[in-house]
């Protein structure tokens, strides 16, 4: 039984890391993304090339 909670807690772990990984590639787009609209603006066509580029 020991044995199997352990399993279970390090899977649980596992995903929590996985979980922080992806976030903080979303926080990054989000504030590379806020930069470009800060830089050049936040109309239709900075938008557009912006997601062409991502």
């Amino acid at each position: 039984m020991q044995k199997l909670n352990q399993e279970s807690a390090s899977v649980v772990l596992k995903r929590r890391y996985a979980n922080n990984d992806d976030e903080m590639e979303v926080e990054a787009a989000v504030k590379a993304a806020t930069l470009v609209f800060k830089e050049c603006g936040n109309n239709a066509a900075t938008i557009k090339y912006a997601a062409k580029e991502a």
